[in-house]
């Protein structure tokens, strides 16, 4: 976390800590099996790390919340990005959050990039933590929340010497505390494809997702980034100005309209209007070159995150715990 990441996001520092701080439980004690004994010298294949990494980003969120370094609006802008950023990927459809925790051990990053292809386990394992946190916290009427998921999950495995069996060891934990069958759950949203019902589960703390279609300006190619290296083109729209002007799968982006593309090259690629020039610098193993062509437009779904028309006083009190990471029986203990 440099100084110029900081300068484009402000909480980039509590975020990355908060995340890694709460690995110290789950992954460090609370340890799925595929996960040992520890090998440094070859993978471990694994279909947990949309537990282990994407709820971990579930988490980190919540403990930002409790410190009071997010508040609700700026989290709700992060879930529904979140979500936007799942639905928009055409592979969400077609590869599990189990399979793309597998997945990411066998293909290359740039493979996994993209969109038709794969789904990130951090992006859908953050969105199925928040989901089965309140699936829980309905179940047991408050109760009990993803914390006490955790709790269940630390006492009976990790003080134990046990490591946790995948998906199933998560489901039992949720199952105890809730008193519910979750064998539903897991099924459709965790080892299968089926589209989440976002407000069956947000309906609980006043909330809805709204959906809605936009036209907006499109530079006809998607791109990725990992670490401190240059974007690299992932996919390419067919039949697009980006196809026409010579750009290539797997060219690295040195410079969007004269500036380096660092890690706000998706802002910098936001802030296009259609009919704009778009002047790329690339690279690949020819050597470099440059592109230009003219954005055209694009329609794409957006999302907002709103309150419901009548908000009751319980989903209110719902909320107020959900946002605290807390479960609703706390204020009586």
């Amino acid at each position: 976390v440099n100084a110029r990441v900081l300068d484009e996001n402000p909480l980039a520092l509590a975020d990355v800590t908060a995340h890694e701080f709460f690995h110290l439980w789950n992954v460090k004690r609370i340890r799925p099996q595929s996960l040992d004994p520890v090998d440094y010298s070859q993978e471990n294949y694994t279909t947990a790390l949309w537990f282990s990494e994407g709820v971990t980003t579930t988490v980190q969120n919540y403990i930002l919340l409790r410190a009071g370094l997010l508040d609700e609006t700026l989290y709700r802008r992060r879930l529904t990005d979140s979500i936007a950023e799942l639905e928009r990927r055409p592979a969400h459809l077609t590869q599990s959050a189990e399979a793309a925790s597998l997945d990411a051990w066998l293909e290359k990053y740039s493979d996994y990039g993209l969109p038709q292809r794969s789904i990130s386990y951090y992006n859908k394992g953050e969105l199925l933590g928040v989901a089965l946190d309140l699936a829980v916290r309905e179940a047991s009427h408050g109760s009990a929340s993803l914390r006490e998921v955790f709790q269940w999950m630390n006492r009976n495995y990790a003080q134990q010497g046990r490591d946790f069996p995948e998906s199933d060891g998560v489901r039992l934990a949720a199952e105890a505390v809730s008193h519910a069958d979750f064998r539903m759950f897991f099924q459709k949203y965790v080892a299968g494809t089926e589209e989440i019902p976002w407000n069956e589960f947000f309906v609980s703390v006043g909330l809805q997702l709204v959906r809605r279609s936009t036209t907006h300006a499109a530079p006809g190619f998607e791109a990725t980034r990992n670490f401190d290296a240059p974007p690299i083109v992932t996919s390419i729209i067919p039949d697009s100005e980006a196809g026409h002007s010579g750009l290539r799968l797997g060219d690295s982006i040195l410079e969007i309209n004269g500036q380096t593309a660092s890690s706000d090259f998706r802002q910098k690629l936001s802030e296009l209007r259609i009919g704009d020039m778009l002047h790329l610098l690339v690279r690949n193993a020819e050597g470099e070159r440059t592109l230009q062509w003219k954005v055209s437009k694009e329609e794409e779904l957006e999302f907002e995150l709103k309150d419901l028309n009548n908000v009751s006083p319980q989903q209110k009190a719902r909320r107020a715990a959900w946002v605290k990471g807390e479960s609703q029986g706390d204020s009586q203990r």
